[in-house]
C-alpha cells in the first residue's frame, strides 16, 4: 500500500475503535443506571441533570477544542501558548462559576443543587485540560490510545458514582464520578501523549495566521452544550426535581441504546461525504444515508417501546415504573433525533461548518423552548410528549435543510425517511390497540413482540427492500480488498449506492 493508502486504512480503523469505545462507556453508564436505579430516587436524578446543564460547557469545550488543537499542531502554531490561553481562562470561568453556584441554583429551589454545582464548575479545568494531548494522539492517528483512555475514564467515572450511591450520598455521587473520571483522564492523557505544556509564561495567540476564527470557538461551546442538556434546567423552572429526574432516567436509557448506529454511521457512511464529488453522487449517498437511520433503528427502539413495561418493571422492581411512559415515547422518536444528529454529522463532513452552527443554533433553541413549554403542561408525560414533537420536527426539518444543499426536493428529502419511521410507529400503535403497552407481566412480552413484528416486517420489505439490500452488500464488502488494498468507506458507499 502507498502512504496515503496506509493513512485512510488508519483513519478507518482508529473510528471504528473510537466508535466502540464510545460503545463501551455508553456500555458502562447503561449497567451504572441498573444499579442506580435501584440506589437512587427520581429526585437525586433531577438535581444532577439540572447541574449537567450548567456544567456540560466543560465536556463541549473539550470536544469543540479538540477539533480546532488538531488543526492548530497541523500549522504549526503555538501549541504552549494555546494551552496556556485556554487553561487560565478555564481557571477563571470556574473560579467565577462556583461564585455564582449559590444564584444559579436559587431559582430552582432544590437542597444541595448549589454545592453540586460548586463542585462540578471547580473540575472544569480537569476536564478541559485532556483535550490538548488527546489532539496530540488524534494527529499522530494513535486512535488505540485514544480509545483505551475514553473507555477507563467512563469505567471509572461510573464505579466511583455506584460507590457513591451505595454509601448512601445521593446525587452527590455523581459528583465524584465526574471528577475521579476527569482525573483519570487527565492521567492517562499525559502518559500516552507527554507531559502537557508549560502553564509559566505568556498567553499568546502567535502564529495563528487568522484569530477571526477564533470567535467561532465560545460560540460553538454554550451552542453545543446547550444542545445537549439544555432542556433539563428549562424544565426544572418549571416542574419538579423528580418529573424531570425521570426525563433524564429515561432519556439516558434511550441514548445509551444509540451507540450502535452512531457506530455504523461513523465507520461506514459518514466519512464518504468528505471524499464523494458531484451533485448527483452526493444526492444519492444523503438520501441512502437518511433512509437507512429511521429504517435500521426503528425496529430495536420499536421493540423496546413495545416491552418498555415489564422489563422496566422486572429490572427496577417498579420503582421507575413512572418512568414507563417517558421510555416509550423517547424510543419511539429516537430515529428522528439520529436523523437530526445524521444531518449534523453530514455538515460536518462536508466541511459546511457555518451550516453546522446555524443548524446546531437552532436546534438548541428549539430543544429549550420545547422543555420550558412540556415544564408548563406539567407532569412526565407532558413533558416528553412536547419534546418528542419537537424532535420529529428537527429531524425532518434538518434533513430537509441538508437535502436542499444536494439539490433535492422537500418531498426527495423526507418522503421514504418518514415513511420508514411510520412503519414502525404504526406498529407500535397496533400493539397499543390491541394490546396494553402498560402490561407489566412478562408473559405479555411474546405476544407484544410478534404483533410488532408481523405488523412491521412485511411493509418493511415491500417498500423498502432495495435499502436492505444495499446495507447488506456494504457489509458483505467490508473487507473486499480494491485493487490498491482495502475498500475505503467512500469505495464501499459507491459500490453500494451503483448495485441499487
Amino acid at each position: 500500500m502507498t502512504g496515503g493508502q496506509n493513512r485512510n486504512s488508519a483513519i478507518v480503523r482508529g473510528g471504528v475503535l473510537v466508535a466502540l469505545s464510545s460503545i463501551a462507556a455508553r456500555g458502562a453508564s447503561f449497567f451504572a443506571q441498573l444499579v442506580l436505579g435501584r440506589l437512587l430516587l427520581p429526585e437525586d436524578f433531577g438535581v444532577y441533570a439540572i447541574a449537567l446543564t450548567f456544567t456540560t460547557l466543560a465536556a463541549s469545550a473539550n470536544s469543540v477544542l479538540r477539533s480546532f488543537l488538531v488543526d492548530a499542531l497541523k500549522k504549526d502554531w503555538d501549541f504552549g501558548g494555546l494551552y496556556r490561553l485556554v487553561m487560565w481562562t478555564s481557571v477563571g470561568v470556574s473560579v467565577a462559576a462556583v461564585a455564582m453556584s449559590g444564584a444559579l441554583a436559587r431559582p430552582f429551589d432544590e437542597p444541595g443543587l448549589a454545592t453540586i454545582l460548586a463542585c462540578l464548575f471547580a473540575a472544569m479545568p480537569l476536564q478541559i485540560a485532556p483535550a490538548f494531548g488527546a489532539a496530540r494522539l488524534t494527529k499522530a492517528l494513535r486512535f488505540r490510545e485514544l480509545s483505551t483512555m475514553w473507555t477507563w475514564s467512563a469505567v471509572l467515572c461510573q464505579i466511583v458514582t455506584v460507590a457513591g450511591a451505595l454509601a448512601g450520598l445521593g446525587a452527590i455521587s455523581f459528583v465524584g464520578g465526574v471528577v475521579v473520571g476527569s482525573l483519570a483522564e487527565v492521567v492517562l492523557v499525559r502518559r500516552h501523549s507527554g507531559p502537557y505544556p508549560e502553564l509559566r509564561g505568556r498567553p499568546r495567540l502567535e502564529g495563528v495566521a487568522d484569530t477571526r476564527q477564533l470567535r467561532w470557538i465560545p460560540v460553538s461551546i454554550v451552542v453545543l452544550a446547550v444542545w445537549i442538556n439544555g432542556d433539563y434546567a428549562s424544565a426544572g423552572l418549571f416542574e419538579t426535581a423528580a418529573v424531570v429526574g425521570v426525563y433524564f432516567f429515561a432519556y439516558q436509557l434511550t441514548t445509551a441504546l444509540t451507540q450502535p448506529f452512531t457506530l455504523a454511521l461513523s465507520s461506514v457512511l459518514l466519512p464518504s461525504f468528505s471524499s464523494l464529488s458531484g451533485e448527483r453522487e452526493g444526492a444519492d449517498a444523503f438520501s441512502l444515508t437518511v433512509l437507512l437511520v429511521p429504517l435500521a433503528s426503528g425496529l430495536p427502539f420499536g421493540l423496546l417501546a413495545v416491552t418498555a413495561a415489564p422489563l422496566t418493571h422486572l429490572v427496577w422492581a417498579g420503582a421507575w415504573d413512572v418512568a414507563i411512559v417517558a421510555i416509550v415515547v423517547l424510543g419511539l422518536v429516537t430515529p428522528m433525533k439520529l436523523l437530526l444528529s445524521t444531518s449534523l454529522s453530514i455538515l460536518q463532513a462536508s466541511g459546511d461548518w457555518q451550516g453546522y452552527t446555524r443548524l446546531l443554533a437552532v436546534s438548541a433553541v428549539a430543544t429549550v423552548v420545547a422543555a420550558s413549554v412540556g415544564g408548563m403542561i406539567g407532569g412526565v408525560g407532558g413533558l416528553v410528549s412536547v419534546i418528542a414533537v419537537s424532535n420529529v420536527v428537527l429531524g425532518l426539518g434538518a434533513t430537509v435543510l441538508v437535502g436542499a444543499t444536494f439539490g433535492l426536493t422537500v418531498a426527495e428529502s423526507v418522503f421514504r425517511p418518514f415513511c420508514s419511521w411510520m412503519i414502525w410507529l404504526s406498529g407500535a400503535s397496533m400493539v397499543a390497540l390491541v394490546g396494553d403497552l402498560h402490561d407489566e407481566r412478562l408473559s405479555s412480552i411474546p405476544w407484544h413482540v410478534g404483533l410488532f413484528l408481523l405488523s412491521t416486517l412485511p411493509f418493511v420489505y415491500a417498500l423498502f427492500g432495495d435499502a436492505v439490500v444495499s446495507v447488506w452488500r456494504i457489509g458483505a464488502r467490508r473487507n473486499t480488498p480494491t485493487a490498491g488494498g482495502a475498500a475505503t468507506p467512500s469505495e464501499l458507499l459507491q459500490r453500494a449506492l451503483a448495485d441499487r
